[in-house]
């Protein structure tokens, strides 16, 4: 299992009626997720700061886990060599904001970041794992499309993907089974 840290620093949620926690709240929460078992979290520079809040709640309870954080959107406007740049920037902040120095898993927040540029994201990903500042990479998915393109993308290791007992449609079109294969 894994906890998602949004509405550590967000009003986020349907049922959420009392907004952003305070940062011992969070504290807790973390704290109870990890002696429950859940070692796994994610985040994302898109969650406000739960990056910072993680980072500084782990630290405190000197927990190691699983961290997964997500690249904001490319801007596809750039020369190459600017996306580059501006994709090290990205990860370094969120290094630092979860005060690591290598990141379990980073994901493309946006499925068509992948594509742009004939793969360059990709390439620069790739680059990011050789110099020790990941151990894996993937993308977070909405759609059993984008779900079933991924399983042709080379060297693509992780693939978050919608499911809940109301979303069943990766189970439904056996995506879930062929993609462990």
């Amino acid at each position: 299992l894994c906890l998602g840290t949004a509405q550590l620093a967000m009003d986020y949620g349907v049922n959420n009626v009392s907004g952003k926690p305070r940062f011992e709240e969070s504290r807790a929460i973390i704290q109870t997720a990890v002696e429950s078992g859940i070692t796994t979290f994610d985040t994302a520079p898109a969650y406000g700061d739960s990056e910072t809040i993680l980072g500084r709640c782990l630290k405190e309870l000197n927990m190691e886990c699983v961290l997964i954080s997500k690249l904001p959107a490319v801007d596809v406007t750039q020369f190459p060599r600017e996306i580059g740049r501006s994709m090290r920037h990205q990860l370094e902040m969120t290094l630092h904001r979860l005060d690591i120095a290598k990141l379990p898993v980073y994901l493309f927040h946006r499925f068509e970041d992948m594509r742009l540029r004939d793969g360059l994201a990709v390439k620069e990903m790739e680059s990011f794992k050789a110099q020790g500042l990941l151990e894996k990479w993937g993308v977070s998915i909405y759609t059993p499309d984008q779900a079933e393109e991924c399983l042709d993308i080379e060297g693509l290791e992780i693939i978050q993907v919608p499911f809940s007992v109301a979303d069943q449609r990766l189970l439904e079109n056996d995506f879930l089974r062929r993609a462990t294969l």
